[in-house]
């Protein structure tokens, strides 16, 4: 029996019906507790007294209740109707199915490929917890307003090492999606999600079906025999050819000839949306372009890989001094680092002429290094050389590759260009391989590789006294400790200030000197002139390194100058675009501009081409923000399990649950927080997030404590009162006054 509305199903108050699927009802409904939108499906009452399907049912809720990701449907809650139907409440989201979008024709290669990314993410999370879902289709993926894909219905989801209700033999799911496996009954894996998810691409770009009948009969038929139309032909789109590779993978008829996961079918489809950033960046025509790529490891050991990168990054660092030649930054170009794909495609994406790969092998004290410069547009090599010398060599070798592709390119360039020879010499080789495994491994922090980066600028530094590089990484390492917290900020601070000093009294011309010392001084010393000087400077030395104007539109961010600190980050996503660090301190801006729908959709990206901590952190705090708080939460609850439980994301937690009304979840974060005080340093900041909403006063005293510690991310305070209604509260007002944060423009929509 239909619910009507008002009729109440636990906390939640029924409005209307809004759909109807094989195993139950949809009614829209607010759950009165916690104030907020839900979706209530309830199993038919004619099914009731089908125990296999109670138990499918409550499977489908087991199932989807255990995953946590922003693109699966949250659910909150399974209960019975007081005549004994089984339901379940979920996320309500505004938006439209995938099968109402494609109602009004096909789409655009660009979103499509957006859209099945999303849904492979999805998948990925589920699959690695043994859970298929059996029944991909259009219905079943819901499009929120925003642009998040969300996938429904774990009705028939099968979970891995569980008793089968599905028999084999018997074919659940949508025959039209079905996999050759599914129609004829057989037991199925993760494969037969990836089938349908090809189906879907496929109807996605075409506007039809590739499996089609009037009956089921002939569509089984089409599907165990029949090849799909081409799908190259149904799109004039440069990218067709790459995406049709991605969508004939996915559906081959045997299973393991299809992707073995959905990760590998997800990075097929973020190599074909590489080519499509390139629609959009400024054309490689206006003049020669080149990006550099890692080199490759041929040493017996591979253990050079280190070595590799750093020589890759001397040479593109000498290549972005020469006037004329635009180069791509490393964090875009390092993006294809191991990738196998055709070099023109790799360049077509970053949008340059040529492309540099090479490789290194080393063998005791001798070193052999190939390189060679690949034209884009057709494939074939404009240069190429082979080097072998002895280890120390090195520098000399980074210097005549440079020369050498200046000398190619030279009738394309202006002027007569010259290379700058390479500064980065020590006298102590052992010390210059030390100091590029430091940078190896701070640009992978992410993985627990800051205290290693830490460790080899310092070892360095005792080989080479002298060496204002190492003293630079090592001065940018023990900001970022401080930022985070993972030392107490003071103590960050009389670790990276001597080595910032000493790095600038060996080279006072030195980049990266300068960015340390804006880093310093924006996040330990709350010194704005003093970073915005360092920074700008930093700039000027090298116009070409993306971080720095990164690093510059983050501080003018919180101090409310948003038209200068957009402008600074559209100078570093110039540089650097596919840079999911840029993108994600780019949401940050954009939350301060008050333009929220912007920051999701920049922050959904960076998370797509790279999840790190920096793009979970500002996804979620926008959600938050923006009041989605189900997403909000999933993301914050990743963020915190990537960080292995940073206290500060776990404060941004505590505080994410307390604004969805969540306060004893929040408080649970609390009690964690207190407990792990007891045994190593939490920084009051944490604290004062997460107590917010559950005890004021005592988070406005660890607020007041926070100031006293020096915690680094109370530089947001003034630019982030919308997340934080503390931070309105008078005591709060004081330590903004003190932080000279109290007068703010605080531009909104």
């Amino acid at each position: 029996m239909s619910l009507e509305p008002g009729a109440r199903l636990g906390s939640c108050e029924i409005h209307a019906r809004i759909g109807a699927g094989g195993m139950g009802e949809i009614y829209k409904a607010t759950d009165t507790r916690l104030n907020r939108q839900v979706a209530i499906k309830v199993l038919p009452a004619e099914m009731c007294c089908d125990e296999t399907a109670k138990a499918r049912f409550l499977q489908e809720a087991r199932a989807a209740s255990a995953l946590d990701h922003p693109n699966i449907c949250t659910i909150y809650e399974i209960g019975d109707t007081p005549d004994r139907q089984l339901y379940l409440a979920m996320a309500y989201y505004d938006g439209e199915t995938l099968k109402e979008k494609l109602a009004r024709g096909p789409l655009g290669v660009e979103e499509a490929i957006d859209i099945a990314s999303q849904v492979a993410q999805g998948l990925t999370k589920a699959h690695a917890a043994g859970i298929v879902h059996r029944d991909i289709k259009p219905a079943n993926l819901m499009i929120a307003a925003d642009g998040l894909v969300k996938i429904l219905d774990f009705g028939i989801a099968k979970l891995a090492g569980q008793n089968d209700l599905t028999q084999t033999g018997t074919a659940l799911g949508t025959p039209t999606y079905m996999s050759p496996e599914q129609v004829q009954g057989r037991d199925v894996d993760h494969h037969a999600d990836l089938w349908a998810l090809g189906v879907v691409l496929y109807e996605m770009l075409s506007g039809q079906q590739p499996f089609s009948g009037d009956q089921s009969a002939s569509i089984i038929y089409s599907i165990l025999e029949a090849k799909p139309a081409a799908l190259a032909s149904t799109t004039t789109s440069p990218l067709g050819t790459s995406v049709t590779r991605v969508v004939e993978r996915a559906l081959k008829k045997a299973p393991n000839d299809r992707y073995a996961s959905a990760k590998l079918l997800l990075d097929a489809l973020k190599e074909v949306a590489q080519a499509s950033d390139a629609a959009s960046a400024p054309s490689a025509a206006a003049g020669p372009s080149i990006a550099v790529l890692p080199f490759s490891d041929m040493s017996a050991q591979k253990d050079q890989d280190y070595f590799c990168e750093g020589i890759a990054e001397e040479i593109l660092n000498a290549l972005a001094k020469v006037d004329g030649l635009h180069v791509v930054a490393r964090a875009s170009a390092f993006h294809f680092k191991g990738k196998t794909g055709d070099i023109r495609q790799i360049g077509d994406a970053l949008g340059v002429t040529s492309v540099l790969e090479g490789s290194v092998r080393t063998a005791g004290n001798r070193l052999r290094v190939t390189a060679q410069l690949i034209n884009v547009a057709d494939g074939y090599h404009l240069w190429s050389d082979r080097y072998d010398r002895q280890l120390d060599d090195v520098f000399a070798i980074q210097d005549e590759i440079s020369e050498s592709i200046v000398e190619t390119l030279r009738e394309k360039l202006v002027g007569t260009p010259v290379i700058a020879r390479t500064e980065r010499r020590p006298d102590n080789l052992d010390a210059y391989h030390l100091y590029l495994k430091g940078r190896q491994q701070w640009f992978a922090r992410e993985e627990g590789g800051l205290d290693e980066a830490r460790r080899y600028f310092e070892q360095a530094i005792e080989l080479a006294p002298d060496y204002a590089e190492a003293y630079a990484g090592l001065a940018q390492t023990y900001a970022v400790f401080g930022l985070y917290d993972i030392l107490p900020s003071k103590v960050a601070l009389g670790k990276a200030k001597p080595a910032v000093e000493r790095a600038l009294s060996l080279n006072s011309s030195l980049a990266q000197a300068y960015a340390a010392l804006g880093l310093v001084r924006f996040w330990l010393e709350w010194d704005w002139p003093g970073a915005q000087y360092a920074f700008q400077e930093a700039r000027e030395l090298d116009p070409n390194d993306p971080i720095i104007p990164t690093h510059q539109g983050f501080l003018l961010a919180n101090l409310g100058r948003v038209e200068e600190a957009m402008a600074a980050l559209a100078e570093a996503t110039r540089l650097d675009p596919l840079s999911s660090y840029v993108r994600a301190i780019t949401g940050y801006g954009l939350i301060v501009a008050g333009r929220y729908p912007e920051a999701i959709e920049i922050c959904q990206q960076a998370v797509v081409r790279d999840e790190n901590s920096s793009a979970l952190f500002v996804l979620s705090l926008v959600h938050s923000i923006a009041d989605r708080h189900a997403d909000a939460i999933a993301t914050g609850e990743r963020l915190v399990t990537k960080s292995g439980r940073l206290p500060i994301n776990l404060g941004l937690l505590g505080s994410i649950y307390g604004r969805a009304g969540r306060t004893g979840d929040a408080a649970a974060v609390v009690r964690e927080l207190d407990d792990r005080a007891a045994r190593e340093y939490v920084p009051a900041l944490a604290k004062a997030w997460a107590g917010e909403f559950v005890d004021a006063e005592t988070a406005i005293a660890h607020l007041e404590q926070a100031y006293d510690e020096r915690n680094a991310f109370l530089f947001s305070l003034g630019s982030n009162i919308d997340f934080n209604p503390i931070f309105t509260h008078p005591r709060a007002l004081a330590i903004l006054k003190k932080m000279k944060l109290d007068k703010l423009p605080r531009p909104r929509m």
